[in-house]
């Protein structure tokens, strides 16, 4: 009641029904412990038949795997489901009264024939040698399994006529025969189907027959990664211990990215791991534009040090992209390439689809994702030590520009000539510096020249021009000499001049320890190297056109010492001058005063104190001039 001597009793009433509607009830299901249990089974089958009756889910880490792994791996799941389905009827059986007993056995049957079929697979492991397959994902490998049964087993694509092969992989680069695995008494050999055919045992290209070794990692085409195992040394066990990036890095090192090139080249664990990512991806890049005739070739490139234009150190892993038609190069950045790279897969698989060739959809597919207009392209480099500037010494040379893999692309002739304040050289009759350090604080003013050039390759005559840059000259900015047609052998003729006016001990550290380093630029154009080349598909003119691999390792290693002993030439040069002079002073000593003998004794000491510094028995490098001469500096 609402009135006021009712107020106790209303406030208990709400509060009971409050706590009232609080309360919720669960209906339960009156049953025994076997209904409970019968009825779970029969909901778990349902689920397990519907499965069974579409198609089987992946994990999302599978989406990196070939369709032939993701085959398998359903196939897999599929078995595990279909066991787990016997399993649970043959145990509702159990629980069941009403369930005929012709079911039952029929059920014992069945998994009795899922268990033999087990036993004959763990049997073929004990005795059967096989490949096992190797996923970039770890929960995909070792679930593909191919048995080498005694005799010949061909792998291919099973595309086009003819009978198909006893080991079917699709994707790029498999041919309908693309090798053929021969089992002759448990000895297994591999060797290539047809010419051409891309395989690689422990990274090395097959080009014959191969007999193959336990754990032997089997490369097929771009991405169709096995590891062999022979059942006399595994004790028939399943699966693989082969990592992909274990096989990637076997890989890299048999192109030429080991140890060794990892100290020469520079390359970090950040360029390691690019080099790792980028290899397959360009052998897969590679494979589209054969399949599609792109005319395109692309190459793995680690640009090092200051051949590449770099500090010394350092390093950048970069794709060299050619133009196999007109011979244009361009370097593309690793963003660049992989972002053109999934274009190149879309292409593939709208090019390979059933679309009407003569439509719109399959002009835009086969539409160059990498279509980039001509540009000058760094044609090679060539370095200039500095310390000659240090002792005041004129230096002249020509040096050899090499590419980034060390080849040589032509010559480069420069000269550093220190010169007084109006720019105009000292010339032969320039003061020789005995001691670097004398410099420090004075006026020092030198030229730097770019004489000529000579290049080798005729597509270059469309311009080429040099450029330098250093953080001393010209406040780091670069500086391109002008653009010389139609020679490959362009005179330049530029001088710099460079004032100090008061030389700091971090100058003369940098005359004494560093370097410049000239880029050679070249200009490209869209035209063709030949008419002919239009007549051959994109693997004829890459195999015609591109050389074998080689890369860097001592290029600027043998200028530095080239140039050390040049400047140790000339120091000879002034201290065999000094010393003849004085000898000639103290051979008529005996009509001199005593003072003027005794400084002329000074002076041939410290003529003689320069000698130590010089090469064994003063020799000349090999093949070597009169240090007056600068072809005592190149590098042949």
């Amino acid at each position: 009641s609402p009135a006021d001597i009712n107020y106790e009793e209303t406030m208990s009433t709400l509060r009971y029904a409050d706590r009232a509607k609080q309360i919720k009830t669960k209906a339960q299901i009156n049953e025994s412990q076997t209904d409970k249990i019968l009825r779970e089974l029969q909901s778990e089958n349902e689920r397990l038949r519907a499965m069974l009756g579409g198609q089987m889910p992946l994990s999302p880490g599978a989406t990196s795997m070939s369709p032939d792994e993701a085959a398998a791996l359903r196939r897999q799941i599929e078995e595990e489901v279909r066991a787990q389905l016997l399993a649970n009827e043959f145990q509702q059986a159990l629980y069941d009264p009403s369930m005929q007993q012709q079911k039952a056995d029929m059920v014992k049957r069945t998994m009795e024939s899922a268990i033999t079929a087990n036993t004959d697979r763990a049997k073929r492991l004990r005795t059967t040698p096989r490949l096992t397959n190797v996923n970039e994902d770890p929960q995909c490998s070792g679930v593909v399994v191919h048995f080498l049964e005694a005799g010949d087993s061909v792998v291919g694509s099973g595309k086009g006529v003819g009978a198909a092969p006893d080991i079917v992989l699709n994707g790029l680069s498999i041919e309908k025969k693309h090798a053929i695995l021969s089992n002759k008494k448990s000895v297994v050999s591999i060797a290539p189907g047809c010419q051409g055919a891309a395989i690689l045992v422990n990274g090395k290209p097959v080009v014959g027959v191969v007999q193959l070794k336990h754990m032997d990692r089997i490369l097929f085409g771009t991405n169709h990664l096995y590891v062999y195992r022979d059942p006399r040394f595994d004790q028939g066990k399943d699966g693989t211990t082969v990592e992909w990036a274990q096989a990637q890095r076997e890989i890299a090192a048999a192109k030429g990215y080991d140890e060794a090139a990892k100290r020469n080249l520079h390359i970090n664990d950040d360029n390691q791991e690019a080099i790792l990512q980028l290899l397959p991806m360009v052998a897969e890049a590679n494979s589209i534009s054969d399949s599609l005739d792109l005319k395109r070739h692309f190459e793995l490139a680690v640009l090092a040090g200051p051949v590449a234009g770099l500090a010394d150190g350092e390093s950048k892993v970069m794709v060299k992209m050619k133009n196999l038609t007109n011979g244009n190069k361009w370097m593309l950045t690793r963003e660049r390439f992989i972002a053109g790279r999934f274009q190149l897969q879309a292409m593939y698989q709208r090019a390979n689809s059933t679309i009407d060739p003569a439509s719109e959809s399959v002009a835009e597919a086969y539409e160059d994702p990498f279509k980039m207009d001509a540009e000058d392209i760094i044609i090679g480099t060539a370095t200039v030590f500095m310390k000659s500037l240090a002792y005041g010494i004129e230096y002249e040379d020509t040096l050899k520009i090499v590419d980034y893999k060390g080849r040589g692309e032509g010559e480069l002739a420069i000269a550093l000539l220190p010169c007084d304040n109006d720019g105009i050289p000292y010339g032969p009759g320039a003061p020789y510096v005995e001691n670097p350090a004398d410099l420090l604080g004075k006026p020092y003013n030198f030229k730097l020249a770019i004489l000529a050039a000579s290049i080798r390759q005729k597509k270059y005559a469309a311009g080429v021009s040099v450029g330098y840059v250093h953080r001393y000259l010209h406040q780091g900015a670069e500086v391109r000499t002008k653009t010389i047609r139609g020679s490959l052998n362009p005179e330049f003729n530029e001088f710099h001049l460079f004032q100090c006016p008061s030389l700091a001990r971090e100058q003369l550290d940098w005359f004494q320890n560093s370097s410049v380093t000239f880029i050679m630029y070249g200009r490209q154009t869209d035209e063709a190297l030949d008419e002919r080349f239009a007549k051959l598909d994109t693997r004829q003119l890459r195999d015609m056109q591109l050389a074998p691999p080689n890369l860097p390792s001592t290029t600027y290693a043998l200028h530095r010492n080239a140039a050390e002993i040049a400047l140790l030439m000339k120091r000879l040069k002034f201290a065999l001058e000094k010393e003849n002079q004085l000898r000639h002073i103290l051979k008529d000593g005996a009509s001199q005063p005593a003072a003027t003998m005794q400084a002329a004794m000074a002076l041939l000491g410290e003529a003689d104190a320069v000698l130590p510094e010089l090469p064994p028995n003063n020799a000349l490098p090999p093949g070597g001039e009169d240090p007056q001469g600068s072809k005592a500096c190149v590098i042949s």
